[in-house]
């Protein structure tokens, strides 16, 4: 869903290894581009909910493109006006280079020590200045620090 927002594959300057798995449980989403209305955002946020049960099925998710769908027909409504404001958005056109180590294809990848997954705040709002390598670099910090003070917290009730 990401993708029709921004022309880009998620994740696509970063390799598909195992610090982007851990990132992801530690909350990365991939990015939207500015003026992504709302309410598109708010239904990829459940879609990429930690918890698989509280994501929408292909049904709800049929129902409500079919809402959006006959609400677009009306050229006073609400949403028409923020999915044509978004059409506005002016996108480079520019070509998308890929990281070697991208790769969108299934495959087997053996973790055996990954986090439960934890929901992000919110997809993040495309932003050229901060690379998808500097969002994992700061949830990877994150994490360490919860897990010390974890420890330290451990360390403390021992004594």
């Amino acid at each position: 869903m990401t993708e029709f927002t921004t022309g880009k594959p998620p994740y696509g300057t970063i390799p598909h290894d195992g610090d982007l798995a851990l990132a992801i449980c530690n909350g990365l989403r991939p990015r939207v581009a500015k003026g992504t209305p709302k309410r598109y955002i708010d239904l990829v946020n459940k879609c990429l909910d930690a918890n698989p049960q509280d994501r929408p099925s292909s049904k709800d998710l049929y129902k409500i493109f079919e809402d959006w769908e006959l609400k677009l027909k009306d050229k006073n409504s609400i949403i028409f006006n923020e999915f044509s404001k978004a059409d506005e958005i002016f996108l480079p056109s520019t070509e998308i280079e890929l990281h070697t180590e991208a790769i969108y294809t299934s495959r087997h990848m053996n973790f055996t020590n990954l986090p439960n997954s934890v929901n992000s705040i919110r997809v993040q709002i495309e932003n050229p200045e901060v690379s998808d390598s500097d969002l994992i670099n700061r949830l990877l910090c994150n994490a360490i620090k919860e897990q010390d003070q974890e420890l330290d917290e451990i360390c403390i009730d021992d004594k």
